[in-house]
């Protein structure tokens, strides 16, 4: 992922397209305005030394883009000027972080943990939902694909705005992205998602959490406890 001079950032691309953008922003901020550059893999590095010709410093770049692992940061730092590029290395494949929960609830929660910053509100709990006799998808769910069938999740900072932000950044991974399949309902404040319907009025309590649900609705009787 390479980063944009407005403070966003491209989203997974590979090395040779993510050498083009770091290579035409060198060539705009640096080259064009007769600025050496220089590089540094980790934001606790030494920077290295300058550098005038772009290709040189371009090849550098991928040696060290090259050799970086997933998280590392290999930043491009411009003479006299503010905006520093960015590269970071990701592993687009990680491995799914196991849970209470079932295989939906395994993928989404290795999608929160990994992309928004928060807190595990509780996965499994046998219990009815509030004030009725149905079981929550809370419950330890037998098979097939036992666990858990929901998450409760925990913005920071703790506020309703940001609960929102990342109500939607999950919706739109559920839409068209990594958990495309996994999410059948998402309760925030009082609205709630669903694939066929998407973004719509909620009737449930109101929600000061993600609540976030398996695509497969389960009913029945779930099991003893939780594991």
């Amino acid at each position: 992922m390479v980063s944009r001079p407005g403070g966003d950032r491209t989203g997974a691309i590979g090395l040779s397209s993510a050498r083009r953008k770091v290579r035409a922003q060198a060539k705009k901020y640096a080259e064009s305005k007769d600025r050496r550059m220089r590089l540094k893999e980790r934001a606790d590095d030494d920077w290295g030394i300058y550098r005038k010709d772009l290709g040189e410093t371009m090849q550098k770049w991928e040696s060290l883009v090259r050799t970086a692992q997933p998280g590392d940061v290999v930043l491009m730092d411009i003479e006299d000027f503010p905006y520093t590029i960015a590269t970071r290395v990701i592993d687009v494949t990680p491995p799914t972080v196991q849970t209470e929960g079932n295989s939906y609830v395994d993928a989404i929660f290795t999608f929160l943990v990994r992309n928004l910053k928060g807190r595990n509100g509780g996965i499994c709990n046998r219990r009815p939902i509030s004030g009725t006799s149905t079981w929550t998808q809370h419950c330890p769910w037998p098979s097939p694909n036992p666990g858990s069938n929901a998450i409760d999740w925990f913005s920071y900072p703790d506020t309703m705005d940001e609960l929102y932000q990342q109500a939607n950044a999950v919706a739109k991974a559920a839409t068209n992205g990594e958990l495309k399949g996994m999410v059948g309902l998402i309760l925030v404040g009082q609205k709630a998602w669903a694939p066929t319907i998407g973004w719509h009025f909620s009737t449930a309590e109101f929600h000061r959490h993600l609540h976030i649900e398996g695509f497969k609705k389960r009913t029945g009787t779930p099991r003893a406890s939780c594991p």
